[in-house]
């Protein structure tokens, strides 16, 4: 409990509460005296970072990746917003960002689930470059949720999320991948079509499973 807008419940009044919190519309009522408490706000400021390159598209499954990592974040967003939290959304491009503002009421749900039901996954991956550029506009601490596929170069995917907490930031990623790239299950010659450059090439699957797994591990 906190002294935020949103009402919570009464309690009784007790020797050391101050006369400013008393509800005196219900002291006229019921002649006790009560007080007023409202819900508590956190005042946290989160960042979702949802990865909308080509990548994201695929799913050997019933849910692609980019509906996996969309679903995952509107869940958050649903939890964070009931708790009068700020939610702000970004969606990483190569080449430019979507950016949804940051905001604590709860009917901004509604703009954040449009928004995840309107995008679409295409072009290359720049999930780094997005979490720098993030970094370096942070005015305050908050928290940084991750949905990716991470498929970028890892050496400036680990610096931009030092980045991040360097500047004290709690950070959380959900690193989504489909169970065809865990495990590589292809058999014999297969085509394999790169989705963010449209390059494909034709490969022995029993001689590339083994350095492929090394990569990804």
């Amino acid at each position: 409990h906190g002294f935020s807008v949103e009402f919570e419940e009464h309690r009784p009044y007790t020797q050391g509460d101050e006369f400013r919190h008393i509800d005196w519309k219900a002291y006229g009522k019921s002649d006790r005296y009560l007080i007023k408490q409202f819900e508590t706000e956190t005042n946290l400021a989160a960042h979702l970072v949802v990865d909308a390159s080509a990548s994201m598209n695929f799913g050997d499954g019933p849910m692609t990746k980019w509906v996996y990592a969309a679903t995952l974040a509107a869940s958050l967003s649903h939890l964070l917003l009931n708790q009068s939290d700020s939610v702000g959304v970004v969606f990483s491009r190569e080449i430019e960002d979507r950016v949804l503002s940051g905001k604590a009421v709860r009917r901004h749900l509604i703009a954040l689930l449009a928004s995840f039901e309107a995008e679409r996954p295409e072009g290359g991956t720049g999930i780094a470059a997005s979490l720098i550029r993030l970094a370096e506009g942070l005015k305050r601490r908050g928290m940084v949720a991750v949905f990716s596929d991470l498929l970028d170069d890892s050496d400036l995917v680990a610096r931009a999320l030092r980045l991040l907490r360097l500047k004290g930031n709690d950070v959380i990623v959900f690193h989504v991948l489909d169970s065809a790239e865990l495990k590589f299950p292809f058999e014999g010659m297969t085509r394999v079509e790169d989705v963010e450059t449209d390059r494909n090439i034709t490969v022995d699957c029993e001689v590339v499973r083994k350095p492929y797994l090394g990569l990804l591990r």
